[in-house]
This record gives structure tokens, sequence and C-alpha cells, in this order.
């Protein structure tokens, strides 16, 4: 009796944790704006004020790799909208174990980490170096925009798009976020099309122009062709 009431009271006992930690909003990027001295986190949206606090490194990565700023803030909050605690708990069990998780804000794979540095001939690096650096936030969004480029660079409709004929292109957006999470032969999906509707809660200052016509364009795409999908998801 003594062991069953302790495996059921264990039992409930880590149901209930479980439901705590998915009640409660993660602290993917809420400890970054902590690290940099924010005195007002959690007084706002956390994602938004992410996306300002780090709006110099956001602007550059992007220029340097060739994408949109604002596409590349999109997949940002796409990482983190609704995130609950459970999933940096995850994140840190399985870091631990030595699996290969997704580490900081772009939620980007230790092993998609280790290819880039490869493509770009960067010196091998161990498993913990390549986890401290993926859990630095400027570091970390430097890999995003690596990795974005990356796809963008081998998705034929939009290879040979600028930045603003990119963000005029919907469906060549949807693809590119379709296939960074699910691989180059990836077709339109839930995460592209989220991605492309996120572009409605991106600060303006991220858009080179008036972004009330991009954000038009693309919400329309994504009712016209993306119900079913998120429907799915």
């Amino acid at each position: 009796m003594g062991l069953k009431r302790f495996v059921v009271g264990t039992g409930l006992g880590v149901l209930v944790g479980y439901g705590t930690l998915m009640s409660i909003p993660s602290n993917n990027l809420s400890r970054h704006l902590e690290e940099a001295h924010r005195t007002n986190v959690g007084m706002g949206d956390t994602n938004i004020e992410f996306l300002l606090e780090f709006k110099n490194t956001i602007l550059q990565e992007a220029r340097e790799h060739r994408i949109p700023a604002a596409y590349l803030a999109a997949v940002l909050l796409e990482e983190n909208y609704d995130r609950p605690r459970w999933e940096d708990v995850k994140e840190n069990v399985a870091t631990v174990l030595g699996y290969d998780t997704t580490l900081g804000p772009g939620q980007v794979k230790i092993s998609t980490a280790v290819k880039l540095d490869c493509d770009e001939l960067a010196i091998t690096r161990d498993r913990q170096e390549i986890i401290d650096r993926l859990r630095d936030p400027y570091i970390n969004i430097k890999y995003v925009a690596r990795f974005l480029a990356h796809r963008k660079a081998h998705t034929a409709n939009a290879r040979g798009l600028d930045n603003e004929g990119f963000l005029h292109n919907p469906k060549q957006m949807v693809l590119v976020g379709s296939q960074y999470v699910n691989g180059l032969r990836a077709e339109e999906n839930w995460y592209g099309y989220s991605v492309v509707m996120n572009l409605k809660d991106v600060p303006n200052v991220f858009f080179d122009g008036e972004s009330k016509p991009i954000v038009e364009m693309a919400l329309n795409y994504v009712r016209q062709n993306g119900r079913d999908a998120l429907s799915k998801f």
C-alpha cells in the first residue's frame, strides 16, 4: 500500500508540475532582457521587447546575410510565441543528456549550427562551445540569419529576389519559412504561414519602408491559401 501511494503520489506530482510549467510563460527571451539590465521586463509583450532590445543585431545580421530584417524578426517571434516554461525544461534536460536539441532565441539545432560553421570553413568547435554560442542571443540571431539565407538561396524562385521583392512575394516567404524547419523538399506548411502572419506584429523599424501594404498582401495570401495547413496544426 505504501509503495502504491508513493507511485500514485509521484505520478500526480509530475502531472501537477507539468500542468504548472505548461501554464507559465517561457523565459527563453525574458532572461536575455534581464541580462541586458532591462528594468521593465514583463511590463509589455516580451517578444516585441526582445526584438527592440536586439534591434541593432537583427538589422545588422539581416543586412549582412541579405534577408529582410522584418522576416528575420517574424521567425524569431514564431519560435517564441506561446512557448511554455515546460519547453525550457525539456531543452535543458536534452542538453544535459547529449541530444541534438534546439537552443536560444531562434531555437537553432546544435547540428544545424555545426553544419553552418562547416559550410563557412569555420574552426571545428566542441559540443559545449557550440551550446554556449547558441545560448548567446547575439550569436544565436546570427545563426538564424545564416540559416534563413541558406534556405532562401536554395529555393529556386526565391534565390533571385532582393529584399523588397521577397517581402512582396508571400508565396516565397511561406515556402522559405516552411523549408527552414522541414528541409528543402518541404512544401508550404503551417510554420511558413505562421511566420508570414507574424509580419503584422513586427515593429515598423524592421521594415525599410511602409509596412502596411506588405502586411496586407501577406495576410491575404494566408487567408486564401493557408486555412487548411493552419487548421490541421
